[in-house]
């Protein structure tokens, strides 16, 4: 229901942020990309079956909330930027 570019952005932001081996076990980052799977799954075709992922999504925010709690630095994104349109970290000459 509703899934669309920006949620598909949305996962792939987090399949290339959130799996960080500094963070989290191998087993964990695994489970993160299945995980992962299944919401992208569930958006592009379950939903319409009844199938919402719901257990996956609380399973993200809970790592997502570690990560960012683990963290040493945290990084912001200016609204009307995509973040797979380059590498947060890198600085931009407008900061």
């Amino acid at each position: 229901m509703n899934f669309g570019v920006m949620h598909e952005e949305a996962i792939e932001t987090l399949r290339r942020f959130l799996p960080e081996p500094e963070v989290f076990s191998e087993v964990l980052r695994q489970e993160i990309c299945r995980a992962l799977d299944r919401v992208r799954k569930a958006g592009e075709h379950g939903a319409d079956k009844g199938e919402m992922a719901y257990n996956d999504l609380d399973f993200l925010a809970e790592r997502v909330v570690e990560w960012c709690n683990l963290s040493e630095e945290l990084f912001y994104k200016k609204p009307e930027s995509i973040w797979l349109d380059k590498d947060p970290f890198q600085e931009s000459a407008d900061g």
